[in-house]
């Protein structure tokens, strides 16, 4: 087993070296890739907490995760007119055209992430209580979806449970994620088909356990929206954000 890990660590070290370092902002305009999408982060208290993503096609999938009234994962398709409403209203804000983020002081206002997929390249911009009023007009746009139309539920999840208190010793990294593939995954042949994301290889946690973080490219993604595609890929069995403990150092 460790002459399995050790003889993969070399493949990984000898591929990362010929394409690790590239970063790139184009994206790739497979069926996962969105062209519109919203994400409302949680507050301190009941904020209800989801993510919107609009299709081309007018499909509209609305993952509700916490605090609504039923917590699931819906979808419908959206009217000719709802869809030419939105590529107005974001192609007059131009995402592309604005800074990445909107800072404010309020810190139990839930951040609202928007993104926008055009010409096989991404945009994604951050705010909460500061935004520009182009900005502001396409989250209620996108907010409004959600309360109109026949939505129909593909999973349901559990009903909400009291927030896990985050250890005082505890730190999220955001920036870097923990996957484990899958049994039967190529990982030189998976980090090459997703370059288009910018993710790269940070390490193996243990020699031992097939766990790796990897990184990826903040402009194209929001944290969030990085974790929630590869949870629905094929080849990740798991993925989580890095916690760093006292007891993990």
């Amino acid at each position: 087993m460790i002459k399995n890990s050790i003889y993969l660590l070399a493949i990984l070290s000898a591929f990362f070296m010929a394409t690790g370092c590239k970063s790139t902002k184009k994206v790739s305009t497979g069926p996962i890739m969105h062209q519109y999408a919203m994400h409302v982060g949680p507050c301190f208290g009941y904020c209800p907490v989801f993510d919107i993503y609009v299709f081309e096609d007018g499909k509209v999938i609305w993952d509700a995760r916490r605090f609504h009234k039923t917590n699931g994962k819906f979808q419908r398709m959206l009217t000719e007119a709802e869809l030419a409403q939105l590529n107005k209203a974001f192609k007059e804000a131009n995402l592309f055209k604005m800074e990445d983020e909107y800072p404010t002081m309020v810190a139990d206002l839930p951040a609202i992430t928007l993104s926008h997929v055009k010409k096989g390249k991404v945009k994604t911009v951050k705010a909460n209580e500061k935004m520009p009023d182009a900005y502001e007009k396409c989250v209620d746009l996108m907010r409004q979806l959600t309360k109109e139309g026949n939505w129909e539920m593909t999973e349901k999840y559990a009903d909400d449970e009291p927030q896990r208190p985050v250890k005082k010793d505890e730190v999220i990294n955001y920036n870097e994620i923990i996957i484990e593939p899958n049994t039967g995954t190529s990982l030189p042949r998976w980090f090459k088909e997703n370059e288009v994301y910018g993710i790269y290889l940070i390490r193996k946690i243990s020699p031992d356990l097939n766990l790796w973080l990897i990184g990826f490219d903040k402009n194209q993604y929001e944290p969030k929206m990085m974790l929630d595609m590869l949870k629905k890929d094929a080849a990740i069995k798991t993925a989580e954000f890095n916690k760093q403990t006292e007891e993990r150092n």
